[in-house]
């Protein structure tokens, strides 16, 4: 018998981003997410390294939407590595975040230094 979830339901279903198992839950201070290939890779494991558990991965090729991000309440700043600014990706990346009910969130493409900022309304 196949159910229908409703949307809370098909949310909690959702698998964690990487580095979501060691990420600090407890924690209120802004979110780090790295994506943009193998730089996104070496700066969050460099962040784990350090004690900083507070950093998540968008693999390259994953559709954020296919995670459940740990960003209830706190702001996000995603830094993209990728050598080409994908504006779609990053604008449904903050959708998503959004939709986990991150407060805001502000996309940095670390090699041309565009900015945006997203926040929640209402």
């Amino acid at each position: 018998m196949n159910v229908a979830l409703n949307p809370v339901q098909r949310r909690a279903a959702l698998k964690l981003p990487p580095y979501g198992k060691r990420f600090d839950v407890n924690a209120t201070e802004t979110v780090f997410i790295f994506a943009g290939g193998q730089l996104a890779w070496k700066r969050a494991e460099k962040e784990y390294q350090i004690g900083f558990r507070r950093a998540l991965v968008l693999p390259d090729d994953c559709n954020s939407a296919d995670y459940r991000w740990p960003v209830l309440g706190r702001d996000c700043i995603v830094i993209d590595y990728s050598n080409l600014v994908n504006e779609i990706a990053l604008k449904n990346l903050a959708a998503s975040l959004l939709g986990c009910h991150a407060v805001g969130v502000i996309l940095i493409h670390a090699k041309t230094i565009k900015i945006y900022r997203y926040e929640q309304r209402g």
